[in-house]
C-alpha cells in the first residue's frame, strides 16, 4: 500500500513538471504601423503568416502577440502599465519615459532606423532661408514626438522663441495623415515630419525639402526592466534576432518593401504605393547600432526644447554590456579566443571574480559589515577573524567605517554603490569617458553590437587622480577623438 501511495505521487508530481515544462512565454511586443519601424512591421508581417522571425529563433515555448500604437507616448504608458514587454519607439518618447521613470522603467536593447525625417516647405518661394520662418506655422506629428522636439530644439538654435501655444514660430502638433491636408490648405506654411509623409508631401502637394533631419535617432528597441529582469536568456537572443533582420532588410530590399506595404494595409486598411515606399526608403538608415553621439544630442535637443528638466543621467539607458562581463565571471563561453584570470583560464564561475551590477546588489536583512562579510564566508582558509579584518579594510578603503552597523535603507545610492563596492570588483564598464580615464589603469574602446575591442588606452597617471585635472583630461580628449573618429568611419561604411 505504501509502494502504490508513494507511485503515485510521484507520477503527479512527473505530471506537474512536465506541465510547467510546456507553458509558453508570452511576449508582447508592440510598434508604430509606419515605414520607420520596418522591423516590427515585417516581424508582424511574418508572425501573421505563420513563419514568425523571432519565434523561429526564441524557441516553440515563445508566443509573441503583436501590438500597433498611434504615439511612441501610447507605448511608453503600455510599459509603465505592464501591458507591453517590448516596443520599437522614438527616441524623443523613450528619453522622456526614462527620465520621468528616474531610470528605473526602460532600457534601450537596440538600434532599429536612423535619419529619414525631414522640414517640407511650400513650393512658392516664400521660405528661403531660416529666417523667413519667423511669424510661420509649421506641423509636426506629436507634442513631444521625435520630429516635434527636433524642430523645437531647430528653431531655438536660429534664435527664435517658441513657446506650447506660440512665439515667434508656432510649432502645430498635427497628425501625419492630416498634415497633407493642412499643407495644401494652407493652414500650415511647413512640415516637419518623418517618412513615408515626406515622401507624400513631396509627391502630392510639390513640397520641398528645406532640410533632412539625417543625424537623428528614429527607431530603436525598447523593453521594460522588469521583462529584462525576468528573462535575460530572451532578452539576448531578441537583440540577436533584431540583429539579424535589420541586416535581411538591408541585403532583401525589394522583399522587405513588398512584406511591409502588405502589413501596413492589413493594419491600417490603407494603401502605399510601391514606388512611393522605394523613394521614401532611401531616407532612412535601418540599423541595430546606438550611437551614444546621437543619444547626447537626442538630450541636448529634448532640453532645448523644455520637454527634459532636471536629471537627464542616461547612464542606465542602455541595456548593460553584460556578454563581456558574464563572460569574465565565466557564466558565458566566449565565440572565439580566451579569457584568463592570474594566468588561468576562465571556464567556470569562481570566487576569485566577482561582478558589480549598475544597481547595488545588496541583502537588506544585513546591515553593510554583514553585507560586505557575506561573500567571505564562502571563502575557505579563513579565519573568522580574518574575515572581519578584511571586512574592516575595505570599508575603511571605500570610506564607510563609520557606517559599518547601519541598515542598507539608510544610506544614500552612492554609499550603498560603495558598500557594493567593498566587495571587489576588477572590471568597470562606462558611457563617461574621463570616469574611465580616472578610475582605469587601462582603457578598452569597445564597438557596439557586436562588441569589438577597437583600441586600448594605458593610462599611466599616479594615484589618487583628481577627475577635473588637466592630465586625466587629456587623456578623455585623446579617446573622445578615437571615439569620434570609430564613428564617422561606421557612417561612411553604412553600419
Amino acid at each position: 500500500m505504501k509502494t502504490k501511495t508513494l507511485i503515485a505521487v510521484i507520477g503527479t508530481l512527473a505530471l506537474f513538471v512536465q506541465a510547467r515544462a510546456e507553458e509558453k512565454t508570452v511576449i508582447r511586443f508592440g510598434h508604430f504601423p509606419n515605414i520607420t519601424h520596418a522591423q516590427g512591421v515585417i516581424a508582424h508581417a511574418l508572425t501573421r503568416q505563420g513563419k514568425g522571425w523571432f519565434e523561429e529563433r526564441l524557441g516553440r515555448n515563445v508566443e509573441i502577440q503583436w501590438f500597433t500604437y498611434n504615439a511612441g507616448p501610447s507605448a511608453m504608458e503600455a510599459i509603465f502599465a505592464g501591458s507591453l514587454d517590448l516596443t520599437y519607439v522614438g527616441q524623443g518618447p523613450a528619453l522622456n519615459a526614462h527620465f520621468k521613470a528616474n531610470g528605473e522603467e526602460i532600457r534601450i536593447l537596440a538600434g532599429a532606423a536612423n535619419a529619414g525625417a525631414a522640414l517640407v516647405i511650400k513650393p512658392d518661394g516664400v521660405i528661403k532661408t531660416a529666417a523667413d520662418f519667423r511669424g510661420k506655422k509649421i506641423a509636426t506629428p506629436q507634442l513631444g514626438n521625435t520630429q516635434d522636439i527636433s524642430c523645437r530644439a531647430w528653431l531655438k538654435a536660429q534664435g527664435f522663441k517658441v513657446t506650447l501655444t506660440g512665439g515667434d514660430v508656432i510649432v502645430l502638433p498635427t497628425a501625419n495623415p492630416d498634415q497633407l491636408g493642412l499643407f495644401q490648405s494652407g493652414g500650415v506654411d511647413a512640415v516637419w515630419t518623418v517618412e513615408p509623409w515626406v515622401t507624400r508631401l513631396e509627391r502630392e502637394a510639390k513640397a520641398k525639402v528645406f532640410l533632412e533631419d539625417t543625424n537623428i535617432i528614429t527607431t530603436w528597441l525598447a523593453g521594460s526592466v522588469k521583462f529584462l529582469n525576468a528573462h535575460r536568456d530572451l532578452v539576448k537572443k531578441i537583440v540577436t534576432a533584431n540583429k539579424e533582420l535589420t541586416d535581411w532588410i538591408q541585403a532583401h530590399p525589394d522583399q522587405a518593401q513588398k512584406l511591409l506595404i502588405s502589413e501596413l494595409k492589413e493594419e491600417t486598411k490603407a494603401d502605399f504605393a510601391p514606388e512611393a515606399v522605394a523613394q521614401a526608403w532611401k531616407r532612412i538608415k535601418f540599423t541595430n547600432d546606438v550611437s551614444p553621439e546621437l543619444i547626447a544630442k537626442a538630450v541636448q535637443d529634448g532640453k532645448d526644447a523644455g520637454f527634459l528638466k532636471g536629471s537627464t543621467d542616461t547612464s542606465k539607458l542602455l541595456e548593460s554590456p553584460t556578454t563581456l562581463l558574464n563572460i569574465i565571471a565565466g557564466l558565458e563561453k566566449p565565440d572565439n579566443g580566451s579569457v584568463r584570470a592570474d594566468g588561468k583560464p576562465v571556464t567556470s564561475p569562481g570566487r576569485d571574480r566577482l561582478v558589480m551590477f549598475q544597481e547595488p546588489a545588496l541583502f537588506p536583512w544585513l546591515d553593510v559589515f554583514g553585507n560586505v562579510l557575506f561573500g567571505l564566508k564562502l571563502k575557505p582558509n579563513l579565519t573568522n577573524k580574518d574575515r572581519r579584518d578584511v571586512a574592516k579594510y575595505y570599508l575603511e578603503l571605500v570610506g564607510l567605517t563609520r557606517f559599518e552597523h547601519a541598515n542598507i535603507h539608510e544610506l544614500s545610492g552612492g554609499m550603498k554603490q560603495r558598500a557594493a563596492l567593498a566587495r571587489e570588483t576588477i572590471v568597470f564598464v562606462t558611457h563617461n569617458v574621463r570616469e574611465a580615464a580616472c578610475l582605469g589603469e587601462r582603457v578598452l574602446l569597445f564597438s557596439p553590437h557586436p562588441g569589438r575591442i577597437q583600441e586600448e588606452f594605458v593610462v599611466d597617471l599616479p594615484r589618487p587622480r583628481d577627475i577635473n585635472s588637466v592630465d586625466l583630461a587629456g587623456y578623455a580628449t585623446k579617446i573622445i577623438r578615437s571615439l569620434r573618429k570609430f564613428s564617422e568611419e561606421q557612417r561612411e561604411d553604412g553600419r
